[in-house]
């Protein structure tokens, strides 16, 4: 059995009393309704890292980093953002990979050490994308090519037909995006119709619709 001197017991009973009865700092969810992006694709290339307050105070200052390991070695910082209203938000000075899983969170600063919210991720944008779509009009004039852009490389596209045939197909793409030259396999140009644009990526499958009028 441990035996404690007078004294000791003292400076104990004293710590103990302090610290129930001094308030203890709220944690930033506590404050925290919303967040922004969470799960998913990124709307851009550089999205806005936001949060929606309850209540938000004049004095409140917040912190966010970005990094793309859920440990936050070499995060990107934002320094101190002051709450000037019930959303606080902070987007990063460079474009993020596409495709790539990224880290953030946000901490509430009180003058101690920074009180940090629960991690979110999502994935760097912007969300695979079809263009110009419809391919009608103007655009046959002005663009000679269809553009499938977000891809998360490597890459495999198809371009089939609305009865299943594969009209074009190209493997191991790696770069975001891809400029279709309208055409299948042999170079022939395809006729109009409706198209489904098939990429399968490092995040998955994915089909987007595709209708090509060009003038007669």
């Amino acid at each position: 059995m441990v035996q404690r001197s007078g004294a000791a017991c003292g400076t104990l009973l004293l710590w103990l009393t302090w610290m129930a009865c001094s308030p203890a700092n709220d944690a930033p969810s506590d404050k925290i309704v919303g967040r922004s992006p969470t799960g998913g694709r990124a709307a851009s290339s550089r999205p806005s890292l936001s949060v929606t307050l309850r209540n938000a105070g004049s004095a409140d200052t917040y912190h966010f980093q970005l990094a793309d390991d859920s440990l936050f070695d070499l995060a990107l910082e934002s320094g101190p953002v002051k709450a000037e209203s019930s959303h606080v938000k902070w987007q990063p000075a460079q474009d993020l990979e596409v495709g790539r899983i990224y880290y953030w969170r946000v901490g509430a600063m009180d003058g101690g050490p920074v009180l940090w919210d629960t991690i979110q991720r999502f994935v760097g944008g912007p969300p695979l994308n079809v263009f110009p779509n419809p391919y009608c009009c103007k655009w046959t004039k002005s663009h000679r090519h269809i553009t499938i852009d977000g891809m998360a490389p490597p890459a495999q596209l198809q371009i089939v037909t609305a009865t299943g045939e594969v009209v074009f197909e190209l493997q191991a793409i790696r770069e975001y995006s891809y400029a279709w030259n309208i055409a299948n396999q042999d170079g022939t140009p395809v006729p109009n119709g409706d198209y489904e644009v098939k990429v399968d990526d490092r995040l998955g499958h994915h089909e987007l619709r595709l209708r090509i009028v060009r003038p007669d």
